[in-house]
């Protein structure tokens, strides 16, 4: 990943990862470079020591595999920490390149399409020396190839600078989940590319429990239960906590009314209300809705919605096959989270 001559906030040249710092819902990104000699990354110990995720390299052009992807892809899930898996881009001008580097990342991410796995990273930091008109059509290719052969919105992860001059500062990915570089003391947006971050690689100097040497570090925005639905799961329950103002987060309940049967590509209308325990309203909160193939196990997200003043909510989706539907409430400082029941939508054939 990126590297940087001047880091902000160091100790000695080393970023430590302090009960401060794990009050963030974080996790390192890794690849064999954390593996010197073959040592092994002691996931367990990373997970014990407070962090919540890994990102680690998987592919690496048309045809590079990252030789302890597997591995630890495997091993940080037996763990109980989300995964990411991301490609590093080589763009370059020859025909169908873009459309192949996906190809060949999908073929060894998979779909992300289980419970815990983050929907596909593109490392963007080289320009292959592509002009940023160029660079800009084999990105978008490239994000739109993966989005083809997962059904999920890939992440992007890149840096100010190299935004600035290599993709001109430009605003069409911005409908992208943000993965973005700045070591420094506070996130990036890349001058307003973005109206809000993902993720944020605040090091690429930082020691961390049960991994060897320096690895970079990242935080994410929002809470772990946002993490886990961005993650193809479900938002875990939790307690009613007091804030420190006092006042206590409510309870709620989440519903959702879909038709139970539709002819195949009819669109349809799906509705919830976001609701307190009391019945009360839950207004301008973000509901996410997921469907998945019935019989299968991974979840993605169709839908991300505000509910109105009255705290209810509405889609229009298309029937494409039978599928189970869930909506999700993350939770805020002011609600807990909440999910509805999964409704099951039957797609019927007509007879002859």
């Amino acid at each position: 990943m990126l590297r940087r001559t001047v880091l902000l906030l160091a100790v000695a040249g080393t970023v430590l990862t302090t009960p401060a710092a794990m009050a963030a819902v974080s996790g390192p990104d890794v690849s064999h470079y954390q593996h010197p000699g073959g040592v092994g990354i002691g996931w367990t110990v990373v997970r014990a020591s407070g962090h919540s995720f890994v990102l680690h390299k998987a592919t690496d052009g048309a045809a590079q595999t990252d030789a302890t992807f597997s591995r630890d892809w495997r091993d940080a899930t037996s763990a109980g920490l989300v995964v990411g898996g991301y490609h590093y881009a080589r763009p370059s001008a020859a025909a169908g390149n873009a459309a192949a580097q996906a190809r060949h990342f999908v073929g060894v991410l998979g779909t992300t399409r289980h419970t815990g796995q983050l929907p596909p990273l593109l490392d963007l930091e080289s320009s292959g020396g592509l002009t940023p008109s160029q660079l800009i059509t084999w990105t978008r290719t490239f994000l739109s190839t993966v989005h083809a052969l997962t059904g999920r919105t890939p992440v992007i992860y890149s840096y100010p600078y190299f935004w600035k001059t290599a993709m001109a500062g430009t605003t069409a990915f911005h409908g992208y989940p943000l993965w973005g570089a700045c070591y420094c003391s506070s996130p990036t947006n890349f001058a307003g590319a973005w109206s809000h971050w993902t993720f944020w690689q605040y090091s690429d100097h930082s020691t961390v429990q049960g991994i060897v040497g320096k690895t970079d570090m990242n935080r994410f925005n929002g809470t772990l239960a946002q993490l886990k639905l961005l993650s193809n799961g479900f938002p875990t329950a939790e307690p009613v906590v007091t804030l420190p103002s006092g006042v206590a987060r409510v309870g709620t309940d989440l519903t959702l009314t879909a038709p139970t049967t539709a002819l195949p590509g009819q669109p349809l209308r799906i509705t919830g209300a976001l609701l307190t325990k009391g019945g009360h309203p839950v207004a301008g909160r973000t509901v996410v809705v997921s469907r998945r193939a019935v019989g299968s196990s991974g979840w993605s997200q169709v839908a991300t919605l505000t509910t109105s003043s009255t705290g209810a909510w509405g889609a229009q989706l298309r029937a494409t096959g039978d599928v189970e539907l869930v909506a999700q409430f993350a939770g805020d400082a002011g609600a807990l989270p909440s999910s509805s029941p999964v409704q099951t939508l039957d797609v019927t054939y007509a007879a002859g």
